[in-house]
C-alpha cells in the first residue's frame, strides 16, 4: 500500500471508528500531507524504514528549517504517534516509532477574557434599535451568560430551551458530550422578547437561523461579533471564544462556585483544562492579599 493508501485507511478510521470531528480529522490530513512531502524528499518508500531516528530528525526540520512553534511541534508529534499506532494495531508495521519523541515544553497561555464593562458594552453595542440588531445582542448574550462553543450555538435548536426558558441542553457537545445548563434571568428576558418578536421563519429548527431558515455559518457569526467589538471600542481581539473564556473567569471569580461545576457548565472533559481560569484569577487574588491587614509587632529581626 502507498502511504496515501495508509493515510486514507487511517483518517477513515477516525471519522466512523472514533466519531472524531471534520476539524480535527483536516488537522491530522494536513500533518501527514507535510510529512510524507518531506518522505519524499528523503526517498523514503517503505514504512518500515522510518525508524525513531528519522522520526526526532524531522521534528528538528520542522523546528529549525519551518519554524515550528513548540505548540505546532507538539500537534505533528500526536499526529504521528496516533498514525504510527494504527499502523501497528492493523499490524502494518511491528512498532510505533513515534512514541518516544519528545514533546517540546509548551507555554501555558491564560486565556484571553473581557471584564464585565467590556462585555457590558459589546452586547449594548450590538443594539442598534433594529430587528437584525436586536438578534444580534441576543447572540452575544447567549455566547456570554451560556459559555457555549461557536459550533453549539450555530447548531442550537428551539426545542433545546425548556418550556419555561429556565434551561438549555447541549445535546451535542464537544466530543459529543451532553450537558444541561441553567438560563440567567436576564438571558431569559432577552429570549423571550427574541422568540415573540425578533425571531423570523418559524419554521426552522434553529434557534438562531438566517434569512431562509437556514442554520447560520460559523463565520457569520465571527464577523459579527468583531465587527460589534470595534463598534464598541474594545481594543481586544474578540471572538465568539473570548465570551466563553469571559464567563469562565467570572465564575472561578465568583465566591463560593466549585471548580467542578465550572467544569460541567463549560463541558470540559478534563478538571486541567478548567484549572487555567484559576490561574487567570491570580491577580484578583494578589491585589485581596495586598489588601490584607498588616500584623502589628513583627520585626524583621524576629523573622526566621
Amino acid at each position: 500500500m502507498t502511504f496515501e493508501d495508509l493515510r486514507d485507511d487511517f483518517l477513515s478510521y477516525l471519522e466512523i471508528e472514533l466519531n472524531r470531528s471534520k476539524a480535527t480529522i483536516d488537522g491530522y490530513k494536513k500533518d501527514l500531507k507535510y510529512f510524507f512531502n518531506y518522505l519524499r524528499e528523503n526517498d523514503i518508500k517503505d514504512i518500515e524504514d522510518i525508524t525513531p531516528q528519522f522520526l526526532s530528525e524531522y521534528i528538528q526540520y520542522l523546528a529549525y528549517r519551518k519554524n515550528y512553534k513548540p505548540r505546532s511541534q507538539a500537534r505533528t508529534i500526536a499526529t504521528l504517534r496516533n498514525f504510527f499506532e494504527f499502523l501497528k494495531s492493523e499490524e502494518f508495521i511491528s512498532e510505533n516509532p513515534a512514541v518516544r519523541l519528545k514533546v517540546p515544553r509548551l507555554p501555558r497561555n491564560l486565556p484571553k477574557y473581557l471584564t464585565k464593562d467590556e462585555v457590558e458594552k459589546l452586547i449594548a453595542a450590538a443594539d442598534d434599535g433594529t430587528l437584525k440588531g436586536k438578534k444580534n445582542m441576543t447572540i452575544l448574550a447567549v455566547l456570554f451568560y451560556t459559555g457555549l462553543r461557536l459550533f453549539e450555538i450555530i447548531n442550537l435548536k428551539l426545542d433545546d430551551l425548556s418550556a419555561d426558558l429556565s434551561t438549555l441542553e447541549v445535546k451535542h457537545g464537544k466530543g459529543d458530550k451532553y450537558r444541561i445548563l441553567p438560563i440567567h434571568p436576564e438571558l431569559k428576558q432577552l429570549l423571550q422578547c427574541y422568540l415573540e418578536k425578533i425571531r423570523r421563519d418559524s419554521r426552522s429548527p434553529y434557534l438562531f437561523n438566517g434569512e431562509r431558515g437556514e442554520k447560520l455559518s460559523a463565520s457569520t457569526v465571527r464577523l459579527m461579533v468583531k465587527k460589534t467589538a470595534r463598534k464598541a471600542g474594545l481594543k481586544k481581539n474578540v471572538t465568539p471564544h473570548v465570551l466563553r473564556h469571559s464567563i469562565a473567569t467570572c465564575l472561578a471569580q465568583a465566591e463560593g462556585v466549585d471548580i467542578l461545576d465550572i467544569s460541567k457548565f463549560l463541558g470540559h472533559s478534563k478538571l486541567t483544562t478548567t484549572k487555567i481560569y484559576l490561574h487567570a484569577d491570580l491577580k484578583h487574588l494578589r491585589e485581596a492579599v495586598e489588601r490584607l491587614p498588616v500584623i502589628k509587632g513583627v520585626q524583621e529581626d524576629e523573622v526566621i
